[in-house]
């Protein structure tokens, strides 16, 4: 089933499509600036979403548990992605965030089984409690420097994703944050091992602190774990 909404539509209410589960694809014109809570949460049918120019606000549960849903076009302009807004996006490979976003919520793509690159926009300052974890085909992860916190539990059971690049900004960590991250192995630190050590981790901190490297543009003359951008802009080890 395909919904086209009129013109003079401006804003779609909270729970409208409520576990429409047979609706395929939406047209929302121009005109809609307003998404409600839960506007489309249970839609499990639900391919593709173009969210209209003017709307700033992805409220909590919006998309949740739409499993089918693939595409998502987010307009410019967006500011806010409330808690739990793409929870259970099974289908997501990618989202493009827009740069003017600077709040995502917890828990806003939990399970989003298939999402594999997320780039958190300048702006952000926290990442919420839980707010990617099992996105378990999750490989890529750019964390701006706006962020200054990372919530527990934020990247827990990303199986797949191998090595992280966590910003001097980030001062506080929270519990469990990589817990299950089976195949981590490397914390790129863009600060300083004394940096590092000012840094507050609840939980086993010992452990993370075994996988961090250390930033260096140059090559070091002390021993220990450091590494810089190479020509691409990808994080290398000195060797």
């Amino acid at each position: 089933m395909t919904f086209a909404a009129g013109s003079k539509l401006t804003s779609i209410g909270y729970s409208a499509f409520y576990n429409c589960d047979s609706l395929i694809e939406i047209e929302l014109p121009a005109g809609v600036t307003s998404l409600g809570t839960s506007a489309f949460t249970g839609c499990a049918a639900l391919t593709k979403v173009i969210v209209p120019e003017g709307v700033q606000r992805i409220e909590n549960s919006t998309f949740y548990q739409c499993s089918k849903l693939a595409t998502v076009s987010l307009p410019a302009g967006l500011t806010f992605i409330g808690e739990y807004a793409f929870y259970g996006c099974d289908a997501l490979t990618t989202i493009d965030i827009p740069a003017s976003v600077t709040s995502i919520g917890a828990y806003a793509f939990v399970s989003c089984d298939s999402l594999q690159k997320v780039v958190i926009p300048q702006g952000v300052q926290v990442i919420e409690t839980y707010t990617f974890s099992s996105c378990v085909a999750l490989t890529e992860v750019v964390i701006p420097a706006s962020v200054t916190s990372i919530g527990s539990n934020a990247f827990s059971n990303c199986r797949a994703l191998a090595e992280i690049v966590i910003p001097a900004s980030v001062t506080s960590i929270g519990s469990g944050v990589f817990s299950y991250c089976t195949a981590l192995t490397t914390i790129y630190y863009g600060g300083t091992a004394q940096a590092w050590e000012a840094v507050q981790v609840e939980g086993d901190k010992v452990t993370l602190t075994n996988m961090v490297y250390y930033y260096s543009e140059s090559a070091p003359t002390a021993t220990g774990n450091y590494w810089h951008f190479d020509m691409d802009g990808a994080p290398v080890k000195w060797e």
